[in-house]
């Protein structure tokens, strides 16, 4: 969602846009790019903490310079007990304050977490890095910290699930009052591959691993937007009543947020290697499937890690197999 030069936002996938080339891509080297970064995550269900515990533990051991990274969780009413278990050095629980029209939707739990971690690392942190509870750290994070050339670091979304927007197809219902939410219109909005289904959408990026500049308060906006979406009772009968649209409203808006707020060369892309859907490995087109566990940085990997075959089709190491057979058996 951003004007026809959203640049070369090859998000690896990636990436036709309208017009423009954008800036370098590269991220910081190592040594000078670990002060003033903060992760930033959710649990809402004990499943979720489980999976936490796993992100916390594979970034303190794989995680190189960002090792000691602090971390805050957002932490729902509903499973602060089990969460006292995160609490441990370098790892802040708020409340997530989720509000009741929230509820309903998946996901939407994000845009509140986000916005709380980056009002408290405001002023401290240049760069805010959110990852779902799904995920683990295999390496160090590095394209996900933003140097002072970029403002936010994303890849696009995975699939269109009848979400996306065709380059050529008008706003339904649904993306209009998105759009206008934001000041956009289908002159503004890039357009960009998906990564898994490889279709051409107007302007949607995945959240579930991506990192903004603070200060620009994008998350905060988020959270802003999404209590505004929830609360249009008419918006929510016409163009959320299905369960697609209520799953996937928290990623168009924050899609249209940094369309709107960021301009495209302060847009870094991020490589597949980190934000790598591991859940959709075998659908991944053959070329860009990774080879090698090891050679990914960050993985999404949406519960499936303990499900018979999961790993199938991807070279994992002894000792990096041992490592997650030893978590897995520690989540259960």
């Amino acid at each position: 969602m951003i004007p026809a030069h959203l640049g070369a936002l090859a998000l690896c996938s990636v990436v036709a846009l309208r017009g423009v080339a954008a800036a370098q891509n590269r991220p910081p080297a190592p040594d000078s790019a670990q002060a003033g970064v903060a992760i930033a995550t959710c649990v809402t269900d004990p499943t979720q903490v489980r999976n936490v515990a796993m992100l916390l533990a594979s970034l303190r051991r794989f995680g190189g310079a960002f090792a000691e990274t602090p971390v805050v969780v957002g932490v729902d009413d509903s499973v602060r007990e089990p969460a006292r278990a995160l609490d441990r050095p370098g790892v802040r629980l708020i409340p997530l304050d989720l509000p009741i029209d929230a509820r309903g939707y998946p996901y939407a739990y994000k845009a509140y977490a986000a916005a709380r971690a980056e009002a408290l690392v405001t002023g401290t942190a240049d760069t805010l890095i959110w990852l779902d509870a799904e995920i683990l750290v295999l390496a160090p994070p590095l394209p996900l910290v933003l140097d002072d050339a970029h403002d936010v670091a994303l890849r696009p979304v995975f699939l269109r699930n009848a979400i996306g927007l065709a380059p050529d197809q008008p706003p339904d219902a649904f993306w209009a009052a998105i759009l206008a939410d934001n000041g956009l219109d289908l002159e503004r909005m890039p357009v960009i591959e998906t990564e898994v289904d490889r279709q051409q959408v107007s302007g949607y990026f995945n959240c579930g691993a991506i990192a903004v500049r603070p200060s620009l308060g994008l998350f905060r906006e988020w959270a802003r937007q999404m209590s505004a979406r929830l609360a249009d009772r008419d918006y929510q009968q016409r163009a959320c009543a299905d369960g697609l649209h209520r799953v996937f409203l928290h990623q168009a808006v924050l899609s249209a947020i940094v369309v709107a707020r960021t301009e495209p060369a302060r847009r870094r892309a991020l490589p597949r290697s980190c934000g790598y859907p591991l859940h959709l490995h075998a659908r991944l087109p053959a070329g860009q499937r990774a080879a090698r566990l090891a050679d990914l940085s960050v993985v999404l990997h949406e519960n499936v890690l303990d499900q018979p075959g999961a790993l199938d089709g991807i070279e994992v190491g002894a000792e990096l197999r041992a490592y997650l057979d030893e978590q897995l058996r520690a989540r259960h």
